[in-house]
């Protein structure tokens, strides 16, 4: 799982005008664990070394201290508090560093070269040695499974190729395995890693397919209520993936607010893993463009965090989210109808209402229609209407397809393609593009098509 620092803020200060070179470490009044780190770095360039609180889409500097220069480079003693043990990031600045565990030990030496202080080592440090053979190794299958998977790929029907795939994923479990039943910062971030594969134990029979089980246990392994793992970077990883990933396998807004909110709660309540948790769900929502479930994720964090590092940004992001999130009063829309007849979306109100952005000339759009006729046919008796926006040029052809597709519901068009005022309104990128307005004519949902927009409508019509 790689670091998706999709925000690239840099916190890093400026020291050009220290020409002291006394080792003095400088950082913030903290109340946790010592530390003593101490470096020989050969060719290294700048003048200071930095550690680092990784907050998974920033960093955060907790102390500095300047750099001895030498003919060979240069050496430097940081000394300083964290917040808690785990993993932290020294380097001389953001983007050239390493991750090292701080905190295990009170003191140890990095050593390495400046020009790609990447490639920093730990020694006298057994937890930093372990920690970083075990990136390396877990590196290394990890990289076999991706060179295995883009084979399979392109070879779907290789047996060998899937077989081969299996043996890793086994390979790399019992690796993961053998470090979990440790009570350090490397046994934790082992359960952050291990996932038993489906159906290896009897439990697993509790789940009808692989994408249940991954949905349901993925965190199991993790022990939630421990702290430290808001200090540990792969647990935001997998935050972040876990958000991503449920919603492309089609999981609604509603449902996975549900599934991130339980989590949270197993979660120490107030400490850096909520935190992480709420950073890594929201950038995953953003990755995934699912803006309302990042909104309303942003709305929870405010309310647990209304002082934390990054209400300031989302109260900006939620001020500015517009007029068509979920819960909020669908915007009205007056246009004229073929017959030239006006029709008002808010006079639909006491019904559920889809309103639907389509046009003749989108194949995804008529392909999706024939599932919509079924439905409004099921449930145009018990209070259901759809009011569809065409977002056609050509009126004819706007007539014809609402012929061809036997659409017999409400239809409104100002025939204005993607300049439509209502598309606009909606901010509608893309079509079709649905919104499900409740009876009292706010959004309920939004994206609805195919099953999920099946099993919605049988939920509000028992």
């Amino acid at each position: 799982m790689s670091l998706l620092l999709f925000l690239n803020l840099l916190l890093a200060c400026s020291n050009s005008n220290m020409q002291s070179t006394e080792q003095q470490s400088f950082g913030k009044e903290i109340n946790g664990p010592a530390f003593v780190i101490k470096g020989e770095i050969t060719n290294i360039k700048s003048d200071t070394i930095r550690l680092y609180d990784y907050y998974g889409i920033e960093f955060n500097e907790l102390a500095y201290t300047i750099v001895s220069k030498n003919e060979k480079g240069g050496t430097f003693e940081l000394k300083g508090n964290i917040p808690e043990k785990g993993i932290y990031f020294l380097g001389s600045d953001s983007k050239n560093g390493s991750y090292f565990i701080v905190g295990a030990d009170k003191e140890f030496t990095v050593t390495g070269d400046g020009v790609n202080l990447s490639t920093l080592k730990a020694s006298n440090s057994p937890e930093n040695t372990e920690y970083q053979q075990f990136m390396q190794k877990t590196a290394e299958l990890q990289a076999q499974l991706q060179s295995l998977s883009q084979k399979i790929q392109q070879n779907p029907a290789d047996a060998t190729l899937r077989q081969s795939y299996d043996t890793v994923v086994k390979l790399q479990t019992a690796y993961h395995q053998t470090f979990i039943k440790q009570n350090t910062i490397v046994g934790l971030l082992a359960k952050i890693f291990y996932m038993e594969p489906f159906g290896s134990d009897p439990s697993h029979q509790a789940y009808k397919t692989d994408i249940e089980y991954i949905k349901n246990a993925f965190f199991k392994n993790i022990p939630l209520k421990d702290t430290s793992i808001g200090y540990i970077p792969q647990f935001f990883d997998k935050v972040n993936y876990y958000t991503s990933w449920i919603l492309s396998q089609g999981t609604s807004n509603e449902e996975a607010a549900a599934k991130i909110s339980d989590l949270i709660k197993q979660l120490n309540p107030k400490s850096k893993a909520v935190e992480m948790f709420y950073i890594g769900s929201i950038s995953g929502a953003a990755r995934m463009q699912q803006m309302d479930l990042y909104f309303e994720l942003a709305e929870k964090y405010l309310k647990e965090f209304p002082s934390g590092r990054f209400s300031d940004r989302f109260k900006k992001d939620v001020a500015g989210a517009g007029n068509t999130r979920v819960g909020s009063p669908a915007p009205d829309i007056i246009l004229n109808n073929p017959e030239g007849k006006q029709l008002k979306l808010s006079s639909l109100k006491g019904k559920v209402v889809l309103l639907d952005f389509w046009s003749s000339w989108c194949g995804p759009c008529r392909k999706e229609n024939p599932n919509v006729v079924k439905l409004y046919q099921q449930y145009k008796t018990k209070g259901f209407e759809i009011f569809g926006v065409s977002l056609d040029n050509s009126k004819d052809k706007w007539i014809q397809a609402i012929k061809a597709d036997n659409l017999t519901w409400l239809h409104v068009s100002d025939l204005g393609g993607w300049q439509s005022a209502p598309a606009k309104l909606y901010q509608v990128s893309s079509i079709p593009t649905t919104f499900l307005i409740d009876k009292k004519g706010n959004i309920l949902a939004k994206g609805l098509r195919g099953q999920a927009l099946e099993q919605k409508l049988a939920q509000l019509f028992p």
